[in-house]
């Protein structure tokens, strides 16, 4: 007996399409290219005082000329060589208590990216806000958060990452490329989105509240954690391990001698092997 045919069910598939879209991609949903610019975090800071923008809109620099970093650092970058931008996103759903948790799930997705090209175990967090490759700095990053009463306005997210700079001429001590570790050159739009894959997913999770994969992955992830070393600790010469950070970004250590330290930023100095 011959089995009847039924066209397919279009309303049916068009509700599944209607109640659940294709996913997009928020972080680099919108592109502002600059040729040049001293900072594109304050570029977008004063951009977000003139209009309303989209979460996820990125400000992206040839010639980033005064970047900065941590306190009154500056970034270092060629021309064309590296990837220096800052996006916008509004993590209103986050309790400002945590507002550390930006800055693990942003050096958490710098680190995916730049592990994507090499033994993952050479790459790591060194606290509070730089990526490293053994130990050598190729990634950091700045965070301003915008808080209204109780809630995130915004968070405006910089980010500088080393990709094809072979020379630096700043006396940063440690700089490194991805180029200088590979020898390779690399295409820095597809760069860009790679790294635009791993910051959306790091902030998926973070909506997902999934806190404790994140404080697991970033505890593990921290340079020389949970192994003795040498730092600088309020002016003097201690042995130390890092044991872990606190809810708000502290860090944790442990001394030879047993005592416990929570370290404020300006605390504590690496002495980082040359």
């Amino acid at each position: 007996m011959a089995h009847e045919k039924h066209p397919p069910n279009f309303y049916f598939l068009f509700s599944i399409f209607y109640f659940y879209p294709m996913k997009k991609e928020l972080i680099g949903s919108r592109i502002i290219k600059i040729d040049k610019i001293d900072s594109t975090n304050r570029y977008l800071v004063d951009l977000l005082n003139d209009q309303a923008l989209e979460e996820g809109t990125v400000v992206v620099a040839q010639n980033q000329f005064a970047g900065k970093g941590q306190g009154d650092h500056r970034w270092e970058s060629e021309p064309g060589k590296n990837l220096t931008f800052s996006f916008v996103i509004w993590p209103r759903f986050l309790d400002i208590s945590k507002q550390f948790m930006l800055n693990k799930i942003i050096s958490l997705a710098i680190k995916d990216f730049i592990a994507e090209e090499l033994d993952a175990k050479r790459v790591s967090i060194k606290w509070m806000n730089d990526v490293y490759v053994d130990n050598n700095k190729i990634a950091g990053m700045l965070i301003n958060n915008a808080i209204q009463g109780y809630t995130f306005k915004h968070a405006v997210i910089g980010i500088g990452a080393n990709i094809n700079q072979e020379v630096f001429r700043s006396d940063a001590p440690n700089p490194v490329s991805l180029k200088a570790l590979t020898g390779k050159e690399y295409n820095l739009e597809k760069s860009l989105k790679k790294l635009f894959y791993y910051l959306n997913n790091r902030y998926l999770q973070l909506k997902e509240f999934q806190f404790e994969t994140i404080d697991s992955h970033y505890v593990s992830s921290l340079y020389k954690y949970n192994s003795f070393h040498p730092y600088i600790y309020q002016n003097k010469k201690i042995t130390a391990k890092i044991t872990g950070v606190d809810a708000f970004g502290r860090l944790k250590m442990l001394t030879e001698n047993n005592q416990e330290l929570t370290c404020e930023h300006g605390d504590i100095s690496f002495i980082i092997p040359v």
